[in-house]
């Protein structure tokens, strides 16, 4: 996985945040375009209500033997069907919170650590945001989940803060 850490550190140890993978993952030369590929990660995860994408959740993988590139994801799970809960496994970054929500704030952390660009990190979460809102209702309605599943989903989508910020300004371009 991207940083190495033992699997018993997957969630404790002193390099496990969102923001040092970042920075890996720029160092191998992968540039902004990696590592706005993790913090799409990260706004997915947000919105399905995965709690668990630990450190053992992001890994690199060398198709040619010699140049890295980020693993398919792996290891998603909207928890937010079955439970009741919010955050992140890891922080953003070594100075953010734990168990923190994707917000303006723990995007700047995360950028901050990561040296990703702040006004591309928001396009990138933007970006997830308005997709998700647009595409998973109708995916979710379509799914196989129970009915009480795809409630609790939809209201987890539709509540997160990040999507909720975006609900309100469509709702006063609307007015």
């Amino acid at each position: 996985q991207i940083l190495g850490v033992p699997p018993d550190m997957k969630y404790q140890h002193p390099a496990a945040t969102y923001g040092l993978m970042g920075l890996v993952i720029r160092d191998m030369g992968l540039g902004d375009e990696g590592v706005g590929e993790l913090l799409r990660r990260l706004a997915v995860n947000e919105l399905l209500g995965n709690y668990d994408a630990h450190a053992k959740n992001f890994g690199v993988i060398y198709r040619d033997a010699r140049t890295p590139a980020l693993s398919p994801a792996y290891d998603i799970v909207a928890y937010s069907a079955y439970l009741r809960g919010h955050g992140h496994a890891l922080p953003f970054a070594r100075n953010s919170a734990p168990r923190a929500r994707l917000t303006p704030l723990t995007v700047r952390d995360f950028c901050n650590e990561s040296q990703m660009p702040v006004p591309l990190a928001q396009t990138v979460v933007r970006d997830v945001v308005k997709r998700a809102l647009e595409q998973w209702p109708d995916m979710i309605g379509d799914s196989a989940l129970l009915d009480q599943q795809k409630q609790q989903l939809l209201a987890h989508l539709q509540g997160a803060p990040i999507a909720q910020s975006m609900i309100q300004r469509r709702g006063r371009t609307a007015a």
